[in-house]
């Protein structure tokens, strides 16, 4: 129940530049919540207000970390996996996502500060350049010792993913598709840097998880997680030497 959480923890300690309260660390809470709420639409009749729900809390969230409104678009991906396509559902969703942007303004506006300048730098922040953040080796190494353990992991699912029940299905086809997401954002949008990894660490957190609980090799799942844990802790000791 909790192995999500430990690995949520451990992936965390990758970048130790990045141990702060980071803004993309507060937008993952919204994300998960937004996740939470489209997989609560699956079968409900009639109209589902769970978009709306995560299109509040996709944008709530990019209040925090503006770049958190690319993940928009998994709302409409889970609306297309889990019901039919409905334009009210739709046009909620896109309430949903601007109701906190113009909420926020309209405080800006009673305080008698300019909302303009207040939405234009939520906009901006999606635009400006950010420098690639250096990499020790040795960060780098585990870096892709974890990239190459979370596709095993992905493809385990995948080799299985037929025998789950219809929601598990749905669930992991959209945590599959927020990592992905995240990755694609990491090489294609200038303003996103290394702090995606505390929203693409969220799915492959569930997915190390799957696999380490579900794979017959114990053993080997055993020297795995004892391997990533001592790899882990090295990198917090490099930071004090």
């Amino acid at each position: 129940r909790f192995l999500p959480a430990l690995f949520y923890i451990l992936l965390y300690s990758i970048f130790r530049q990045h141990q702060l309260l980071n803004p993309a660390l507060r937008a993952g809470i919204f994300l998960i919540l937004a996740i939470m709420r489209i997989m609560d639409s699956y079968r409900k009749q009639g109209f589902a207000s769970n978009f709306f729900d995560a299109g509040l809390l996709i944008s709530t969230g990019t209040l925090f970390y503006s770049d958190l409104i690319w993940f928009a678009l998994i709302i409409f991906l889970g609306m297309i996996s889990l019901r039919r396509v409905n334009l009210s559902e739709i046009f909620a969703a896109i309430t949903g996502l601007v109701t906190p942007l113009l909420i926020t303004a309209g405080i800006y506006f009673i305080l008698e500060k300019d909302p303009v300048m207040f939405l234009s730098g939520i906009f901006k922040g999606l635009l400006i350049s950010i420098p690639a953040l250096p990499l020790e080796r040795f960060t780098m190494i585990l870096l892709i010792i974890v990239a190459v353990i979370v596709l095993i992991s992905l493809f385990h699912l995948l080799a299985g993913i037929n025998s789950k029940k219809i929601k598990s299905r749905k669930t992991f086809n959209i945590l599959i598709w927020t990592l992905i997401f995240s990755v694609t954002l990491y090489f294609t949008v200038p303003s996103i840097s290394t702090e995606i990894m505390w929203l693409a660490s969220i799915p492959a957190s569930y997915l190390l998880s799957h696999y380490f609980v579900f794979t017959a090799k114990k053993t080997i799942t055993r020297i795995i997680f004892t391997g990533l844990f001592i790899f882990f802790l090295l990198v917090q000791l490099m930071y004090f030497i």
